[in-house]
């Protein structure tokens, strides 16, 4: 039976008079030094934090548990390693998996970040176990260590303890806590991050400026999942779509019916389709072709994915509108569709003209024009205001991770050739 499983089917009684001593061992053994590597310690901390929301255990009790059997075996460790040193390692560290040469490595990181290593390298499960021998063997002072045991101690309970108060009792209670919309978000954010980390390492496929895309993608996902988690969940954002409908149907009637509806025109399926054939055969005939790949895949997969999303949120559309759309509105298709284009077509374009002042009104002319055309949605009341947002966000968060799939893409490519 799962350690979990055994833990969570003990009686309370049992529970409550040795749940401190269960998890000042599992703390303990854990970071013992070589041993520790088997010992599920983190596990059993962090189920604590779980029967601390259930009300089976006391916060204070387990935390000081949890600290005080981290300090006292990682003080052990650090006593090892600083009388037995290199030598002990050198001889019996095969026996336990570890290899000289993966030693020599970590003990330089130590020498070089004896805080980060001691604290961060709590957090996982093989350095935990010999991190503190190493910092005793690679001579680390007495008080430095001290410090930096007692405040990795501290931040490792909590962190703990925390995370299975939130998530202990499986995805349905983080969704409940977060949301599903942030939770997929969160580990699509981890797995972009760690994505462009690895290949960026591996085939140094990115440029500093491709950082601030990279935290572009990673806002814009941000944004779109707390919008459609508030429109789930009924939140705040709703009472907003309301308010600014209210604010805006004020004005129906007038001369700006007809200034938006061809505003909404220009950036119709028909329009984008024809203007993006004629960009293709021009960036083709220019020989730009990585241009016309991203032009033509990022809008058709663009289009598609808002379509999933709207038929997966299945939002519905403002009742009185002035102009009547089937289907549902979040996201806003037109909008995304729109920010793709405009976004793309200065990306492409901004060298090709010499001006800076020409330059940057072209800029400010697209991006004008962009937020027109998701005004012009909203006023005509075929879209609420979130639904607006929401395309905006979808439409920067797609064509950002295109962009860097087909630099990485590229630079894989041409390190191949070589």
């Amino acid at each position: 039976m799962h350690i979990s499983n055994f833990i969570m089917h003990l009686p309370v009684d049992a529970l409550q008079h040795f749940g401190s001593l269960l998890i000042f061992l599992a703390a303990f053994l854990e970071a013992v030094p070589f041993v520790g590597v088997f010992i599920p310690g983190q596990t059993i901390v962090m189920l604590s934090g779980f029967l601390i929301k259930e009300e089976l255990l006391r916060i204070f009790p387990i935390m000081t548990a949890a600290v005080i059997g981290a300090m006292i075996s990682d003080f052990l460790g650090y006593v090892l390693g600083r009388k037995y040193g290199n030598q002990f390692i050198y001889k019996y560290g095969r026996d336990f998996f570890f290899t000289k040469a993966y030693f020599d490595k970590i003990k330089k990181i130590m020498d070089k970040h004896p805080g980060k290593t001691i604290i961060f390298g709590r957090f996982n499960s093989i350095t935990r176990a010999f991190a503190p021998f190493l910092a005793g063997s690679s001579g680390i002072d007495w008080g430095r260590f001290i410090f930096f045991n007692v405040f990795g101690a501290i931040i490792w309970a909590g962190s703990c303890i925390g995370i299975g108060y939130i998530f202990g009792a499986s995805y349905e209670i983080a969704s409940q806590y977060i949301g599903r919309f942030i939770f997929f978000a969160v580990a699509i954010t981890v797995i972009l991050f760690c994505a462009y980390r690895f290949f960026n390492r591996k085939w140094h496929s990115f440029q500093s400026y491709h950082w601030y895309i990279l935290g572009l993608n990673i806002l814009s996902l941000a944004v779109f999942s707390k919008i459609a988690e508030d429109i789930y969940r009924h939140e705040w954002i709703i009472k907003w779509d309301i308010m600014i409908r209210q604010m805006i149907s004020v004005y129906w009637g007038s001369i700006w019916d007809e200034i938006m509806i061809v505003i909404t025109i220009i950036a119709s399926p028909a329009v984008i389709i024809v203007l993006t054939m004629l960009l293709l055969i021009m960036l083709v005939c220019q020989k730009k072709y990585y241009f016309s790949v991203l032009f033509s895949l990022s809008l058709i997969s663009g289009g598609i994915l808002e379509v999933v999303l709207k038929f997966f949120i299945h939002r519905l559309r403002p009742t009185a509108a002035l102009l009547h759309m089937a289907g549902y509105s979040f996201p806003s298709g037109y909008v995304t569709m729109a920010t793709i284009f405009c976004v793309l077509l200065i990306y492409v374009f901004r060298n090709s003209v010499q001006s800076k002042v020409l330059r940057l009104l072209f800029v400010i002319v697209n991006l004008c024009l962009l937020l027109l055309i998701g005004f012009s949605r909203v006023y005509l009341g075929v879209i609420w205001f979130s639904d607006m947002i929401a395309g905006y966000a979808l439409g920067i968060f797609w064509m950002t991770f295109l962009l860097l799939v087909l630099k990485m893409l590229i630079s894989r490519l041409q390190n191949s050739k070589e």
